[in-house]
């Protein structure tokens, strides 16, 4: 198996000893969609919110942030071709919607 780990760098030398490779999320979000900080635009997609009680449920969720993830991993998982995904629904809820538009096995 190869396994490809996608997150934040900080996390970069404790997941290469595992021996998994290492993906900065940034440069994957640059590399796909021209974002080149993830947290960032996430912060900003907060003040387009009009609605105080949307903005709460949009820190949960993040359905603008989410939206504009949702193609930039679909390309990647086109692009690296998983036979298995694994994927935290709270923080990465655009990698469930990226992963139903791949090819199914």
């Amino acid at each position: 198996w190869q396994v490809v780990y996608v997150c934040n760098p900080s996390f970069q030398s404790v997941i290469e000893e595992t021996g998994a490779e290492f993906r900065d999320v940034n440069a994957v979000c640059e590399s796909f969609g021209g974002i080149s900080d993830l947290r960032e635009m996430i912060l900003q997609s907060m003040a387009e919110y009009q609605d105080p009680g949307a903005k709460m449920w949009a820190m949960n969720f993040g359905s603008i942030a989410t939206e504009r993830l949702i193609p930039i991993f679909a390309d990647f998982f086109k692009e690296l071709s998983p036979k298995l995904l694994i994927y935290c629904p709270v923080l990465c809820p655009y990698a469930h919607f990226a992963a139903s538009l791949l090819p199914k096995l």
